[in-house]
């Protein structure tokens, strides 16, 4: 058998590699622990990213609020037409049935 295939069929390592890493580059850390350098800096952060989401949607909510509007005032009456010409008037009452 050989050496390389000993212990299972993984690979011997050289003594300068790493063993779970099979040959390959160290990952890249996404997020440090100590990015931010006390808690003070994490919870500013935190307030000012939150402060700009809730204003971002304010101001989409208020746009679609403009924009209802303009579509009431110049084509409120034509709207208003339609809805009263689907509505069907009867004098028919139905009778109240249990069961």
């Amino acid at each position: 058998m050989d050496k390389q295939t000993q212990g299972g069929g993984h690979r011997r390592t050289q003594g300068n590699e790493n063993p779970g890493n099979s040959g390959r580059a160290p990952r890249k850390k996404i997020f440090h622990i100590n990015y931010f350098k006390n808690q003070k800096d994490l919870e500013d952060t935190i307030k000012f990213k939150s402060t700009v989401v809730y204003i971002a949607v304010l101001l989409i909510f208020a746009a679609l609020l403009y924009r209802v509007y303009v579509i009431v005032r110049d084509d409120g009456e034509v709207y208003k037409r339609q809805v009263l010409s689907q509505q069907a008037r009867s004098d028919t009452q139905i009778p109240y049935q249990r069961g």
